[in-house]
């Protein structure tokens, strides 16, 4: 998973009060996939979704320019765009997906 870009899409993209509903979700998902990512393929993707928060922290203000920009041309709220998404958040069917794949490969 592309840390980098899916906090910049998240930032950019969800209104802000969902940002601020959404966030501890959606980090604490961020995490998970990192820790099962780094366990299960002894990658360093912890280091990676370290890095990927480090970054987008440092060019936050262009985010935010960007956040703004984007929010004044929606034409769809958040809720009814989650209506048409899964019937749980993305990470968590990334997450299951992960999961089910490395349950898979053990038996």
């Amino acid at each position: 998973m592309v840390f980098k870009d899916a906090i910049r899409t998240f930032v950019r993209n969800y209104g802000t009060g969902s940002l601020f509903k959404r966030s501890p979700l959606f980090f604490s998902f961020l995490s998970l996939i990192a820790f099962y990512e780094t366990l299960e393929f002894e990658a360093p993707a912890i280091v990676s979704l370290i890095k990927a928060v480090a970054l987008n922290t440092s060019s936050f203000k262009e985010m935010w320019m960007s956040h703004l920009k984007i929010q004044t041309i929606r034409k769809i709220s958040d809720e009814k765009l989650e209506k048409s998404m899964l019937p749980y958040p993305s990470e968590l069917y990334f997450l299951k997906l992960k999961l089910s794949r490395g349950h898979a490969r053990a038996t």
